[in-house]
């Protein structure tokens, strides 16, 4: 059943709808859609900046744990060196004694 109720709200919600069409397309709501977009553009800039910052410093600490591995790697090797060298004097003192 049709009413005029339902004809007034339809009219009321196109009337605001075509008013607020016009409030978005108005010169003070480009303001604001302008300070919202160089705001978003200063914050994506401080990210970017940010994220390099942080890939620096990563890149720093992963040549200081390169370099700390091959310290640790020499240290084992002259370890190893050492022990054979040793089993080797023992080996050819055996050899001598018998």
């Amino acid at each position: 059943m049709w009413s005029w109720n339902h004809l007034g709200r339809w009219a009321g919600g196109f009337l605001i709808g075509t008013a607020g069409l016009e409030m978005l397309k108005s010169h003070d709501a480009r303001k604001v859609y302008a300070w919202l977009m160089a705001f978003g553009l200063r914050s994506k800039d401080y990210v970017l900046d940010c994220a390099n910052e942080v890939q620096e410093i990563a890149e720093d600490a992963y040549y200081e744990a390169v370099a700390l591995n091959e310290k640790y790697a020499a240290e084992d090797a002259k370890v190893i060196e050492d022990r054979t060298s040793r089993s080797a004097k023992k080996a050819t003192a055996k050899k001598a004694k018998a």
